[in-house]
């Protein structure tokens, strides 16, 4: 798809824009804005969950990358507590980060079978992978690597996503040799909008449309957040963290919102909404309860139409 043809669709739509509630509904946040004390080896802090349900964030990413802790997908009974933690306090878990790194040669399938199988017991619907795929030996491993995993991911009704940036078009072309939404590319406006230093690529709306047509179609999973051309102070409790350029709620930075969420409707977009924030200031909790509201308004960024 062409950033040309992406925004004709844009214009082409009765209502460019979801409704608030169209949002709220799908609305989500990752255990990387719930950790306790900004530790991945602590558990998810409680309250922190109980406040992001209030503010309306009732869909939950696990990041399973960060441990047992968060995901303990060994032990049965401890996957069900679990689910029941997060049922209990008003959310749900929707998707699960990945733990695996390195090159195809170094997957475990068994453990990956576990990891899989206790998505399913917690209804989980994504499973996000960093997935390299470079080089004509990576992408011959990969297409064998994903078609394994599709096969046991099938049987569950859950879909893989590639986590990309900027540019995704080498992604969503591998991704063509799967069917969709199964297999599909997620988006990372963090990073894409930091890619190139001092200029938030994000606040641009004709580079947010380039960005999100790279795609072509093949969106399934999406990491949202904002991007400062400034460092901004992050906060854990009382305590100041490195200062980032990204990863920050919305309406901390400079990304024009609008734009991406005409173009995730365009798009006919499947997935959820899901918020990666790397900071625990309590700004947060507002700024997400506040945002499909202000979305809608126009208020983060002027759109495409």
């Amino acid at each position: 798809m062409t950033t040309k043809e992406l925004i004709a669709r844009v214009q082409q739509l009765d209502a460019p824009m979801y409704s608030a509630e169209d949002v709220r509904q799908r609305l989500g946040i990752s255990t990387m804005s719930l950790m306790t004390d900004s530790d991945p080896k602590l558990p998810v802090n409680e309250a922190s969950l109980k406040r992001m349900v209030e503010a309306g964030v009732r869909k939950i990413e696990i990041g399973a990358d960060f441990g047992p802790a968060h995901f303990p997908y060994h032990d049965a009974q401890a996957v069900t507590a679990l689910r029941s933690f997060y049922a209990d306090n008003g959310a749900e878990i929707y998707s699960v980060h990945s733990p695996y790194r390195g090159n195809f040669d170094e997957w475990d399938f068994d453990d990956i079978s576990r990891l899989i199988e206790a998505m399913a017991a917690v209804g989980a619907k994504v499973l996000l992978l960093h997935f390299d795929v470079w080089g004509r030996a990576a992408w011959e491993r990969g297409l064998e690597t994903m078609r394994r995993l599709a096969d046991i991911c099938r049987p569950h009704g859950i879909w893989l996503s590639i986590e990309t940036a900027e540019e995704m078009t080498h992604d969503s072309n591998f991704t063509d040799w799967f069917d969709f939404p199964e297999v599909g590319v997620c988006c990372d406006t963090g990073h894409a909008g930091a890619a190139y230093a001092l200029w938030n690529t994000m606040s641009d709306w004709g580079y947010v449309a380039q960005t999100l047509a790279s795609a072509n179609g093949k969106l399934n999973h999406l990491h949202l957040s904002d991007v400062s051309t400034t460092a901004l102070p992050r906060y854990n409790g009382n305590t100041a963290l490195k200062p980032r350029h990204d990863h920050f709620s919305p309406g901390r930075g400079s990304s024009i919102w609008t734009t991406k969420f005409q173009c995730f409707k365009a798009m006919a977009y499947p997935g959820c909404f899901i918020f990666e924030i790397w900071s625990e200031d309590d700004e947060r909790f507002e700024r997400l309860a506040e945002f499909p509201e202000r979305l809608v308004a126009g208020e983060l960024g002027r759109g495409v139409v």
